[in-house]
């Protein structure tokens, strides 16, 4: 049967505190530390947790049927340990929210793979009067890089950076006027994907009616930047681009137990080196959201969107898809989680080099089912099941199917 080599990986040990996300959680954790009075718990603001999760995945790599990654296999089992802290701290009319969280994970048999998991958000919200407030903050992950669109055995982590700022103005008492700005940083570790090293730099600014029931109608104005700044000399071109877009904004309650967002509008992208694959048209999403009882809810959700790929050939694909997730709590420890998902990418004016090849797509389909028990409100238990396919033309990308389930525990302090 055919196989792909499998290569070493140098061992490397990130930089723990180099980040902004990292100072952001760090600095909002110990700030409201040292703001608590001294008769307060330690539980009314911090909250410790640990947990152990056990995965095994038939189709760690995302390979074609018949087809062995290395001696070991396509299938491994992986153990991640993770202990993290939480914060929640109301200041007044203000508040601090915080997330600190390390993970280690082991696989059983590809372990060049192991690798130290680190995420650590922190958002401050503010408020001034009765009709100014926002919130600032940042986020930063770094986690293993999925294999879907990369097949490489080898260890390649993924890094990204956060950090928003965001305004809402009560104008009049049923006219908003919000603004928003984020930036989000990705980094990758194996050079061979360095060339999806990106920043993308966004700004907002949109109204809002404000019904007397809640619903609210506006416009939204979005620009973003993205900028590649480590492209693959004499293979990937120039890949910086702008897209602008402007939305129609809704929120509907309709009722008690069920409500309508939408965002829909035109979107147009346009690339700095080449306009072959500049694009534009409608965009949008849209998510209903049904609670026929308290313990039964379902979320369903549409969409058509530009996103970005991390694979090769082109740096964007435009998006299709629709989901459907429901959760069902019979007892009132016991609550089970299903999803339905399919996604169907468009890839235009594919490139290799200077070469321009036909357009070409994808499509997935995935699905889980899962079961969460409480054993006490600080002890918790669970299992899930998930099943993974993607068809693609064998010319651009991989064909596969992939099995996998999970096991945890979690205890939070």
């Amino acid at each position: 049967m055919p196989s792909i080599s499998r290569l070493n990986q140098q061992r490397r040990v990130p930089a723990v505190f180099s980040t902004l996300g990292w100072q952001a959680a760090l600095a909002a954790l110990c700030g409201c530390a040292l703001s608590l009075p001294a008769h307060a718990a330690l539980s009314d603001t911090l909250h410790p947790f640990l947990g152990v999760t056990y995965t095994t995945d038939n189709n760690l790599f995302r390979v074609p049927d018949g087809v062995e990654p290395g001696p070991e296999g396509r299938s491994d089992t992986l153990r991640q340990t993770m202990f993290g802290v939480s914060l929640d701290r109301p200041i007044g009319r203000q508040r601090i929210e915080a997330n600190v969280k390390l993970s280690k994970v082991h696989f059983n048999k590809y372990d060049e793979l192991d690798y130290s998991g680190e995420d650590a958000d922190a958002t401050f919200r503010w408020r001034l009067g009765d009709n100014l407030n926002g919130s600032v903050g940042g986020r930063y992950s770094q986690t293993l890089s999925s294999f879907n669109d990369f097949h490489s055995v080898q260890r390649n982590l993924r890094v990204q950076r956060n950090g928003f700022a965001d305004l809402n103005w009560h104008v009049y008492p049923r006219w908003q006027v919000r603004t928003r700005y984020w930036q989000d940083e990705f980094r990758y570790d194996l050079a061979s994907q360095k060339y999806l090293d990106r920043t993308e730099r966004n700004a907002e600014l949109g109204f809002d009616y404000l019904s007397p029931t809640g619903s609210t109608i506006g416009l939204v104005a979005r620009r973003q930047r993205g900028d590649y700044p480590d492209g693959v000399r004499g293979f990937f071109a120039n890949e910086d681009f702008t897209q602008n877009a402007y939305r129609l904004k809704v929120l509907w309650l309709a009722s008690a137990q069920s409500k309508l967002e939408a965002e829909v509008g035109h979107t147009a992208r346009r690339h700095e080196a080449s306009n072959s694959r500049d694009a534009s048209g409608t965009n949008g999403r849209l998510t209903a959201t049904w609670s026929p009882r308290v313990t039964l809810n379902f979320i369903g959700a549409a969409w058509r969107e530009f996103s970005a790929y991390e694979g090769g050939l082109t740096p964007y694909s435009l998006n299709r898809g629709a989901s459907l997730r429901g959760s069902w709590s019979p007892l009132d420890r016991v609550r089970f989680d299903a999803q339905l998902q399919n996604v169907h990418r468009d890839f235009s004016e594919p490139k290799l080099g200077t070469v321009i090849l036909p357009s070409f797509g994808d499509s997935s389909r995935t699905a889980s089912l899962g079961v969460n028990y409480a054993f006490r409100d600080n002890i918790g238990v669970g299992a899930s099941f998930n099943r993974e396919s993607r068809s693609i033309d064998r010319r651009y990308g991989t064909s596969y199917r992939s099995n996998g389930g999970s096991v945890y525990v979690n205890l939070q302090f």
